[in-house]
């Protein structure tokens, strides 16, 4: 029971100096005073909707893991994705909190490859579909950013495009097979059979479903918190920022 106590002392220690270091990184007064200004109602929309695109994130990486070899129910996939979030929002990138789902992960007894194979592939579904959503805002993105250089934006997002489909094209077992016979690692070859039956086996639909409906939960959340705090800002404007931001959040 010792260990126990200091384990959790110890969890309470790390998740406060965390949350110290994020006051001490944020100016408290201007961000308060928005916030008492802020209306109500589309605050607190803004958060119920925050709150189902986690929960439809949650399905999402419990159906990964599923194909994966890395099962869970959905209220563990949530409570890891939750404590990723936070660690997502304290550490340099959301890369943080991945490696802490990993972790969290291998201590329910799951091999630490699947583990690994489960966030990473997860990870890479609600990409694609982030990607997909900004191929499809293209015209939104077109109308509203005349700059020549940042127009060149919209490479990103129909290189991954193409290179997901490629690459999944080119995982198929005979190919698979073939290079593995000509010596190459057996670890990438793992990493491309984990992103085929991610993308091409009985649950790819639905997981592309969830990772659909996720991004766009987020999108309309921070569309619904912008017009609380009174920000003259359209849902077409959110769909055209966000992604890139989003995208932002994945470097380190």
């Amino acid at each position: 029971m010792t260990g126990r106590r200091l384990v959790f002392a110890a969890k309470l220690v790390v998740s406060a100096g965390l949350l110290l270091f994020l006051l001490h990184k944020v100016q408290l007064a201007p961000v308060l005073g928005r916030l008492a200004d802020a209306g109500a109602a589309p605050m607190l929309a803004a958060f119920a909707v925050f709150l189902g695109q986690m929960a439809l994130t949650a399905l999402r990486y419990a159906r990964v893991g599923d194909a994966l070899g890395a099962p869970m129910d959905a209220a563990t996939a949530l409570r890891l994705g939750l404590v990723g979030h936070f660690f997502g929002q304290a550490l340099p990138s959301a890369v943080g909190g991945d490696a802490v789902r990993i972790w969290m992960a291998t201590r329910l007894g799951i091999p630490r490859g699947r583990a690994a194979s489960a966030v990473l592939c997860d990870r890479g579904v609600a990409f694609l579909v982030l990607m997909g959503i900004a191929l499809a805002c293209a015209p939104l993105f077109l109308a509203r950013v005349a700059d020549a250089a940042a127009r060149l934006f919209l490479l990103a997002p129909a290189l991954a495009v193409a290179g997901a489909a490629i690459a999944v094209a080119l995982a198929r077992e005979a190919n698979l097979a073939w290079l593995g016979a000509r010596g190459v690692p057996h670890a990438p070859l793992a990493r491309a059979r984990d992103i085929r039956a991610t993308t091409r086996g009985p649950g790819a639909a639905a997981s592309v479903a969830l990772a659909l409906a996720a991004q766009r939960g987020f999108i309309a959340s921070v569309w619904l918190a912008a017009r609380g705090l009174g920000l003259a800002i359209d849902l077409a404007d959110s769909l055209v920022v966000m992604p890139p931001v989003i995208h932002a959040t994945l470097l380190p």
